[in-house]
């Protein structure tokens, strides 16, 4: 006959459910969450290793250690901790200068490692057969998890409209219902009540131990219709204590994780989209949401050179403009992109720039008010372009198109542009998938043969990334010219800087600007008249960079260090009351 296969209890396949969708989700969000703190390159620097190490950790605790009365204390102990989660990385923020953007991630995600450790445990301590293997493939699976993270939040965020706040009060919410159903679980629903011939049969064990040995080898269904029936009579006296113990089980399990969620603010990063303007000591919040960017804000100091308006994504400054001044850009190098339309070559009639990242728009702008040049536009983030468009007069260019540059590129004809405008730092880094061969070589092929790019990068020339990009650049683009914002005798081997690159097949030589661009005054025509005090004399020929291709690109580990550095002067610029808001 055929054995009936026994069905998984219910505590067992929520806890597999809720394990694998909030362990990648948590390992996702709480980075997200204090990306704006720290970036998010650096959040993520240490972050697979330790959550690795938590679940391997929890692995062995639930497979050796946990007993199956410890199950609700886990259920408890982790939607407590998630309760707690939010609170402790906005208390750890105020810290954050002292730790730095090495340690400081690690500390300010550390409630989180407990808690995939905890996880971890209660899912192998559930496992119907306990085995090794077993354990190790829930391990690996959440391992795994951890690779695909960014997916399955992606995917979430599509069914479910929340931002990074509400995905952590979800998972909440789930092992709230997970703690609440182990409480139910311990609660006592029947009691048995002995036959007499159960009682008879306990009087009598010590004198008849051969027949108390043939009852126990035999069948439950014989066992329960000869010594007993199990009825629903009402509980003992003696019982009163465990049923209160269990009452007060279950009133914690829903109580303290909730109690501990409320008690503390989850600031302007569970408060979002906000187009309010609100007040932040000195600073005003004129606008903030999370995007696929970032946490992106629009802040203005109103004291600050009469009034600077900023563009924030993460902890990183991506635009600046003085309100005063007609928006002048705060950073006079962002002006240099515009430059490349003083190269000397055969123009047509009608002209065309492909930008690929916007920032505010102070190349496009400039570009679409001043010169008859039409601009395509790439930008990654939708918002992004809602807020240069709203705050900081972007002008609408010739066309618009959200999405990533380097399909853009792939999928483009050739000979298109006479100019490609390539600006992609974000947060400390760039996306090195637009700064490979292969990259660049699509710029190279929908650039008209003596079309020009100007490409940004933020770092240092004696840089081991900044040599790779130029090493690239020089084996797609025979003609390199490199310019930096800072005159190259203060430009020293510690600072960190814009530097931007003019490439192109031709020669490249800049014509003197016309009285018409010397009139638009401000920072434009102060860095246009000291545009050559900003050339770097350099040989190209002569730099020992890596390579970089798709199949071999060390851009994100070379880029550690200036992340490092960029963090530290964003600092130097604002403190913890500008980057904490």
């Amino acid at each position: 006959m055929a054995r009936t296969r026994r069905a998984l209890p219910i505590q067992y396949v929520l806890t597999l459910a809720l394990t694998c969708l909030t362990a990648p989700l948590l390992f996702a969000n709480v980075a997200r969450f204090v990306a704006p703190i720290y970036g998010h390159f650096l959040a993520s620097q240490y972050h697979f290793h330790a959550a690795t190490a938590s679940v391997l950790i929890g692995g062995v605790l639930g497979y050796f250690r946990v007993p199956k009365n410890a199950r609700l204390p886990l259920s408890i102990g982790i939607a407590s901790l998630l309760g707690l989660m939010i609170g402790y990385m906005r208390f750890s923020f105020d810290y954050s200068g002292t730790l730095g953007p090495t340690f400081g991630p690690l500390v300010s995600m550390a409630i989180v490692y407990p808690v995939l450790g905890l996880q971890a445990a209660a899912l192998v301590s559930r496992l119907p057969q306990k085995k090794m293997d077993s354990a190790l493939l829930v391990c690996g699976v959440l391992v795994g998890s951890f690779l695909n993270a960014k997916k399955v939040d992606t995917l979430a965020r599509k069914l479910v409209d929340v931002k990074t706040c509400g995905i952590i009060d979800l998972a909440i919410y789930g092992w709230i219902t997970l703690a609440f159903l182990d409480a139910l679980d311990m609660w006592p629903r029947t009691v048995d009540v002995p036959s007499p011939a159960l009682q008879e049969e306990k009087s009598n064990a010590d004198s008849k131990g051969e027949k108390k040995g043939k009852k126990r080898t035999s069948g439950k269904q014989e066992e329960k219709k000869e010594t007993g029936v199990q009825s629903t009579a009402p509980l003992p006296a003696s019982d009163g204590r465990s049923v209160m113990s269990k009452s007060f089980n279950l009133i914690l399990a829903i109580a303290l994780p909730l109690l501990l969620r409320s008690s503390f603010d989850g600031g302007l990063q569970c408060n979002l989209p906000s187009v309010k303007p609100e007040q932040h000591g000195k600073y005003s919040i004129l606008a903030r949401d999370e995007s696929v960017t970032g946490y992106l804000s629009v802040i203005e100091d109103p004291n600050l050179h009469d009034g600077t308006r900023f563009l924030r994504c993460d902890h990183s400054l991506i635009g600046g403009a003085y309100l005063q001044h007609e928006m002048d850009s705060v950073f006079g190098s962002f002006y240099y992109l515009d430059f490349v339309r003083f190269v000397d070559r055969k123009k047509d009639d009608t002209e065309r720039a492909l930008q690929i990242g916007l920032g505010i728009g102070v190349t496009t702008r400039s570009l679409t008010l001043h010169t008859p040049i039409q601009v395509d536009l790439v930008e990654l983030d939708p918002i992004v372009y809602t807020y240069a468009r709203k705050y900081f007069d972007l002008p609408e260019p010739h066309s618009v198109h959200f999405g990533d540059g380097r399909a853009f590129l792939d999928e483009s004809p050739d000979g298109v542009y006479d100019y490609v405008l390539h600006d992609v730092f974000t947060g400390g880094l760039v996306p090195s998938t637009l700064f490979s061969v292969e990259a660049l070589q699509n710029v190279r092929r929908v650039l008209k043969p003596n079309g020009v790019l100007a490409l940004n990068y933020v770092g240092t020339l004696d840089s081991l990334a900044t040599k790779a990009v130029i090493k690239t650049l020089h084996t797609v683009f025979p003609n390199l010219e490199c310019y930096t914002e800072d005159p190259k005798e203060a430009a020293g081997p510690d600072a960190i800087y814009n530097i931007v690159f003019f490439a192109s097949s031709k020669r490249i030589v800049f014509l003197p600007p016309s009285q018409d661009d010397m009139a638009r005054g401000g920072l434009y025509a102060e860095f246009l008249k000291t545009f050559d005090d900003h050339r770097v004399d350099l040989d190209f020929r002569t730099v020992a960079g890596e390579l970089m291709t798709d199949k071999k690109n060390m851009l994100p580990k070379l880029q550690i260090e200036s992340a490092k550095k960029h963090w530290k002067v964003m600092r130097t610029l604002f403190g913890i009351e500008f980057w904490g808001v």
